[in-house]
Parts: C-alpha cells; structure tokens; sequence
C-alpha cells in the first residue's frame, strides 16, 4: 500500500507549471481524494492509510498538506524524480488515469466539484459553509459514492 506523500509527488511530478496542468495545494488535496476514491471503488482498497478531513475547501489529507503548506495557492513546482517515487506499476497506472481525468481542473473547480458530493457533503452535516472540522471523510463512504457514482459494474 502507497503511502499518501509518495501519491502526492507522483502526482505533482505529472504536473507541467505554467499550464492549466499545474497543480497547486488544492488541486492536489482533491486529487488525492479522487485517485483513493477511484482505488476504493475499482480495488475494494484504499490506495493509502492517511485519513481524508473535510476540509472547508474540500477533502484534505493533513499530512500531505502540511508538506505543502509552503506553497500557498501558488503552484509547486518541485521537481520529483520518478524513479524515486515509492508505488507499484498498477498504483501508477491508476493515478495516471486520474492524472488524464482531472489535470485541466483548477483546483477550484475541482473544490467545487468535491463540495457537490456525498463522502464530503455528509462528513460536514451540521457545519456552516465557513465552519472549521477535520471530521474524517469514512473509507467506506467514499467507496460506496465512487462505486456508484462513477464506476460501471460489468453485467
């Protein structure tokens, strides 16, 4: 199992600066949250351990933000080699079908995006827009929005 840091490095080693396909703190944390929905739905697994936290702006992995923190909503624009970075072969191939997917997205479209769906919305029931929380978005949940939200089941 990935550690949710290496995701995040791949994922920002895919990102081009300058272009809509560079990727911010934000972009990344709503990645994150896509490439484990997606491992969730498609592996019946999670793709890393860390917990996802809804976040006012959308799912957040603390670890990982606190990591990029630094950066503000600029873009990062760290080099990372991909050799170095720790996944299997099938982790990459799902993260580069969720790089193809969503690396046109702002990270405010993709805030948006985040704050119209089911694990995000239920995991802040009770709070205001503005309202603090680092209430963990459940696994299962998240499973269970992308099995049925996104992933075809063959017949």
């Amino acid at each position: 199992m990935a550690k949710a840091l290496e995701v995040a490095k791949y994922l920002v080693s895919k990102s081009v600066p300058g272009t809509e396909e560079s990727i911010t703190n934000l972009k990344l944390q709503k990645l994150l949250y896509y490439a484990q929905g997606f491992h969730l739905a498609i592996q019946d697994s999670p793709l890393f351990m860390e917990r996802i936290e809804a976040w006012v702006h959308g799912p957040v992995v603390p670890e990982v933000y606190s990591e990029f923190k630094h950066f503000a909503y600029n873009e990062i624009d760290t080099h990372y080699d991909v050799r170095m970075i720790d996944l299997t072969e099938e982790e990459k191939k799902l993260l580069n079908d969720v790089w193809s997917i969503f690396k046109s997205y702002s990270g405010k479209v993709l805030e948006e995006m985040t704050h119209n769906e089911e694990p995000w919305v239920n995991a802040r029931k009770g709070l205001g827009t503005f309202d603090y929380s680092n209430e963990r978005i459940k696994k299962k949940d998240i499973k269970q929005y992308f099995a049925k939200e996104y992933i075809v089941q063959a017949i």
